[in-house]
């Protein structure tokens, strides 16, 4: 969809937590890649009937918008990190990958752990973060990405960028072929076959992203953030929310960081 010159990452969440007892959620989902790192064993996510179990050896990195469940048999230490990170990684199937530890990468979270109380001061701490997560990602198999994006029709690709920038607006089908020329009916059906979905799913998937990202890292009202992604009013956002992530935005919310 546009040319790669270098992913940009963006990072919204990350803490080193000691006590992870807590840890056990339903259905949980997000538009955001999450990194885990265990640092004693205790902890078990559960995707499409596998059951991957989490230990100091190895790392996990869950792709946007992959449904899982996790479960916490005992206390356990885990270092997790919230990001977004820009093309290519941004069209990579939904997934749940794991691999081993390297020592440079275990080195790097130790630390990490040890400059965690002054980490917002602390530029290597940061340097350290984002290395980390590079590392990550470059062990993603090349057969996880969706390969065949860059070969969507001109005219779609300009309205999947302007629906992908603009999640607070709710445009309407001529006014979306109007900016490509195109007759409504022509529109909808080559925006259909190019992307498997119609333009208004395409963009309501959007703007619930969008919700998704405000309720986890904003202190913004739910009624606000329905406003801001385009919705008419609270009720109607809780209906549609719940429809994509089976969530309501307050379990959603509740969820939160972990």
């Amino acid at each position: 969809m546009k040319h790669c010159v270098h992913p940009e990452i963006n990072i919204y969440y990350y803490e080193y937590a000691k006590d992870c007892s807590y840890w056990t959620f339903k259905n949980v989902f997000a538009p955001y890649w999450r990194f885990y790192w265990n640092a004693t064993p205790g902890g078990e996510i559960f995707y499409k009937g596998r059951s991957i179990v989490l230990n100091p050896d190895s790392i996990v990195l869950i792709s946007p918008n992959t449904c899982f469940s996790t479960k916490a048999h005992t206390s356990f230490e885990q270092f997790h990190v919230h990001f977004i990170a820009d093309c290519p990684f941004d069209h990579v199937y939904q997934n749940i990958y794991t691999f081993p530890i390297t020592e440079d990468m275990k080195d790097k979270m130790i630390k990490m752990k040890k400059h965690m109380p002054d980490k917002q001061k602390n530029m290597h701490f940061k340097m350290m973060l984002f290395s980390l997560i590079y590392d990550g990602l470059l062990k993603i198999p090349k057969d996880a990405f969706i390969t065949n994006l860059h070969q969507y029709d001109s005219r779609i690709v300009k309205i999947l960028e302007l629906l992908d920038k603009n999640t607070s607006w709710v445009f309407t089908n001529n006014e979306l072929a109007e900016k490509i020329d195109m007759s409504c009916n022509g529109f909808i059906r080559l925006f259909s076959s190019e992307t498997g979905t119609s333009p208004l799913q395409y963009s309501r998937r959007k703007r619930i992203e969008k919700a998704c990202l405000l309720l986890h890292f904003s202190k913004q009202s739910i009624d606000d953030i329905a406003l801001r992604t385009g919705f008419q009013d609270r009720y109607y956002f809780s209906r549609v929310f719940k429809q994509v992530t089976n969530n309501s935005p307050a379990q959603f919310r509740k969820a939160g960081n972990q």
